[in-house]
């Protein structure tokens, strides 16, 4: 079975939405959790299915699972972090309790001198503090310490899964383990934590973890490329040519409208440098720039993982997500997309020309 089959089954197992059904290489939407469409803003989602947020959750399971943890096991360790440290990358010790450190906030006692990281590692990247005279806050080695900390009177989860009855929740399990002032807060975050497991668990392949950025861009697939050129919008898509139509304020529509469903993936026309923006009219936005000229992107609902302001993006790279934000937020979802061939004039500006017989060309639908 390949990594986008077991994506598919590990998320409908998980009972998540599978926003991006990967059959026969087409993509269809709906404004529930998955890691790619969380990323790009979708209506409904939650902040705690960020890609980067699945990236931590993906190595502290991967510790679970080196240690044969069970489900409710794995399910109390990112309950645990949840409610503990919130995901945070930049968790320090400051910033949590006084008397506790790590993804857990572990109490000091179960962390004795001889038993911390000899050294502090800035190879291991996004860990939970960067506190380098505190080695503690290791997650790798913080996960560990919750499932077995080795220390006499000390009990870890593993410790707490084989004693608790069948019918103890994860999140039982879990204040067992920590003894909280708060015991009810890990049940509370449990539906949430299903499904950060769920997708958590499709970064992991055996010994390598892939990002969420990285996953995103494996699972969209790659647009047809014609003459160098790739449709901005994936499908299904439509649009016709209203190039020049009236618009509030005494303004012309100077692009077209590519009307899709919010979350469709957004494409690269072509390579080139893309900047993002945000503006009243357009919302969410994005420009690539090449030799030949400029792209204007507009109504995003927001940018895939790994896609920032600079960076070189190819042809046909996803970019981002299909919405309606800015001056459309009362229209259909659609893509405003603007053609305007280089060079500059002397203030930088580039002058838009009818971008319908580009779409036309490389898209379906108008």
């Amino acid at each position: 079975m390949n990594r986008l089959s077991a994506i598919a089954l590990t998320l409908a197992a998980g009972g998540a939405f599978i926003v991006f059904l990967l059959v026969g290489g087409a993509a269809t939407t709906a404004a529930g959790h998955s890691i790619c469409a969380t990323a790009g803003g979708i209506p409904g989602t939650s902040d705690i299915t960020k890609p980067e947020t699945i990236d931590v959750a993906a190595r502290a399971l991967k510790v679970a699972k080196e240690h044969d943890a069970s489900q409710r096991v794995m399910l109390a360790t990112i309950m645990t972090i949840d409610v503990e440290s919130k995901f945070d990358p930049t968790l320090t010790e400051r910033q949590s309790d006084r008397d506790s450190s790590g993804a857990m906030q572990q109490r000091r006692h179960w962390v004795p001198a001889d038993m911390r990281p000899s050294e502090w590692s800035e190879d291991n990247l996004g860990n939970l503090g960067r506190v380098p005279s505190d080695p503690r806050v290791n997650l790798e080695w913080t996960v560990a310490n919750f499932l077995d900390p080795k220390v006499e009177g000390i009990r870890g989860a593993l410790y707490w899964d084989e004693r608790l009855p069948e019918s103890a929740t994860p999140g039982e399990l879990a204040q067992a383990t920590q003894v909280s002032a708060f015991p009810d807060r890990y049940d509370e975050v449990r539906d949430r934590a299903e499904i950060l497991m769920a997708q958590a668990l499709t970064l992991i392949d055996e010994d390598d973890i892939i990002s969420a950025a990285e996953l995103c861009q494996e699972m969209m697939p790659r647009p047809n490329i014609v003459d160098g050129a790739a449709c901005p919008v994936g499908e299904p898509h439509n649009f016709t040519n209203t190039w020049g139509a009236p618009r509030s304020g005494g303004r012309s529509h100077q692009g077209v409208d590519i009307f899709a469903d919010t979350g469709i993936p957004i494409y690269a026309y072509q390579g080139g440098t893309i900047r993002l923006s945000h503006n009243r009219l357009g919302g969410i936005s994005a420009h690539i720039v090449n030799d030949w000229g400029q792209f204007y992107y507009a109504h995003l609902s927001g940018y895939a993982p790994g896609i920032e302001s600079g960076m070189e993006v190819e042809t046909g790279q996803l970019i981002g997500y299909n919405g309606n934000t800015g001056n459309a937020r009362f229209t259909p979802p659609h893509l405003h997309w603007e053609v305007r061939p280089g060079p500059p004039d002397a203030r930088g500006r580039y002058t838009p020309v009818d971008p319908t017989p580009y779409a036309s060309a490389v898209c379906s639908g108008g």
